[in-house]
């Protein structure tokens, strides 16, 4: 949101639009946005009869390692959801043990 080249082009294709600030959209919009996908996600996973867990990891563009946590299920009316429950940096070693201890924090937290 502080880069003057995007903030020009924002005013050119609407000028009245006011951009709201970096503040704003991290402590209001985004906070927000999350406790009511995360109020959804939890929802669809009570009701669930079965969840798989996926794992996957990734690489960033400047070397920083990821793992991500997908749940997969079928509920209600046999529609197929699959969130994303977790995505963090893998700063230790790629180890089964490691693995297995994120797998815990994310179950305590779900």
């Amino acid at each position: 949101m502080e880069n003057a080249e995007f903030k020009h082009l924002v005013s050119v294709l609407e000028p009245h639009y006011k951009m709201p600030s970096r503040l704003h959209l991290t402590t209001k919009v985004l906070s927000s946005t999350y406790d009511n996908v995360k109020e959804k996600d939890t929802g669809g996973l009570i009701r669930a009869d079965i969840v798989a867990l996926r794992t996957d990891c990734c690489t960033s563009r400047a070397t920083q390692t990821y793992t991500v946590i997908t749940a997969h299920y079928i509920y209600d009316d046999c529609k197929a959801e699959n969130p994303v429950l977790q995505t963090r940096p893998i700063n230790e070693a790629d180890t089964s043990e490691n693995l297995a201890e994120v797998l815990r924090d994310v179950l305590v937290e779900w």
